[in-house]
């Protein structure tokens, strides 16, 4: 490229033309004699500021005319709009959204209009999952199948009375929001911006939002950053976690696939026996159909068990030994056909420490478990306050 050509370049660069305004003389036209060009130049107009309009033959090349002042810098940029206009596009997603529901341009504000075919049991359980949900309660599409049913989560903050907890995973803050009623101070961490925003517009709706601490960070990196201060003395007392309570992603709506079975065997298929579509009775097979072979009960598959290897973002042990650096009262939010055996050797061998799991159990369904570990274990020094009998 020659010098001129990039000369040219460079004042005809999109950054360089965003910068420079349209130039306007401010010699006063008071002295009178309307200024001259060559010979054969025609006067120079005067500028509607009273300013006398530069001559065009002294514009350099990135100067816009000063009759498209008014457009404003750099609008003759194609770049420049494209950059502009996903600058825009930028600005909207980080605002919310009321109207249309949506925090960062995701849906936070479900109705049976928008809701995703695959979310609709959940939403049949909303009340169950929020019960002030009418009232504002924002979900995101994860939200829906991660948070802790109201009820059980009630529960789980009884259990964990304590002075400062720290929720490891608040997701939309089902948790985190009850803890806030039995807890001087709660710390829920996220690292999904969309979530937290969720968590604190719940919190808020409960009641409870100045109880709460929300930090969008990861809890690895969050806790490794405390042991390091709690080290060199700088947490103080009152600041020290006593309870951490993880409640790690499970894996999603098909969470349950996780794992092996316990038998080793594979499973096998259980086929319910065919109905008439007229009369209801279970169709009899052909007298000349061969019976099939009876399965050994013990060559039948057993549901699978959920290992801890397929929590997030770690193997569920590393994350219970993390917590346990933090404080030896940890409770455990883990789906209900987790690998109890596996679940009984975190504390170790040689600890002799009782574990508590505890059964969630909702309209007849099991629908999680929580283990208890430390003080927060029943025989580990957490004792069930039982109302007496007024005389």
């Amino acid at each position: 490229m020659r010098r001129g050509q990039r000369q040219n370049a460079i004042l005809n660069s999109p950054v360089v033309r965003s910068f420079i305004n349209p130039v306007v003389s401010t010699i006063p036209t008071s002295p009178a004699k309307p200024a001259t060009t060559q010979a054969g130049s025609a006067p120079s107009e005067t500028a509607p500021d009273g300013g006398v309009e530069a001559d065009e033959r002294f514009f350099i090349p990135t100067q816009p005319l000063a009759s498209g002042a008014g457009a404003g810098p750099g609008t003759s940029d194609v770049k420049g709009k494209k950059r502009a206009r996903e600058d825009d596009d930028d600005a909207a997603l980080v605002e919310y959204d009321a109207v249309a529901g949506t925090r960062y341009g995701v849906p936070v504000r479900y109705s049976e209009d928008n809701l995703p075919e695959e979310l609709e049991k959940y939403w049949a359980q909303r009340y169950r999952l929020l019960s002030r949900f009418d009232e504002g309660c924002e979900m995101d599409r994860e939200g829906w199948y991660s948070v802790t049913p109201e009820n059980i989560a009630i529960q789980i903050a009884e259990r964990c009375r304590s002075g400062v907890i720290v929720d490891a995973f608040c997701g939309v803050g089902g948790n985190a929001i009850q803890f806030a009623f039995t807890c001087e101070r709660v710390i829920a961490l996220d690292t999904s911006p969309i979530r937290l925003a969720c968590a604190a517009h719940n919190a808020r709706i409960y009641g409870v939002a100045d109880r709460i601490t929300f930090i969008q960070a990861d809890w690895v990196a969050w806790t490794e950053r405390y042991l390091a201060r709690l080290e060199r003395g700088e947490v103080s007392d009152e600041d020290k976690i006593e309870v951490v309570f993880l409640s790690p992603p499970w894996g999603g709506i098909d969470y349950q696939t996780a794992g092996s079975t316990s038998a080793g065997a594979p499973a096998v298929a259980r086929k319910k026996p065919r109905r008439s579509s007229s009369s209801g009775i279970a169709a009899i097979p052909h007298p000349g159909t061969p019976t099939p072979a009876l399965v050994a009960p013990s060559a039948v598959a057993a549901p699978p068990a959920y290992p801890l290897s397929a929590l997030a973002p770690l193997h569920g042990r590393d994350l219970f030994s993390l917590a346990r650096r933090c404080t030896r009262n940890v409770a455990y939010y883990l789906p209900r056909n987790v690998d109890l055996l596996e679940l009984a050797r975190l504390p170790g061998r040689d600890e002799g420490e009782k574990i508590e799991v505890e059964e969630e159990w909702m309209g007849g369904k099991l629908k999680a478990v929580t283990a208890y570990f430390g003080e927060l274990a029943v025989g580990n020094g957490w004792v069930q306050e039982v109302d007496g009998d007024e005389d």
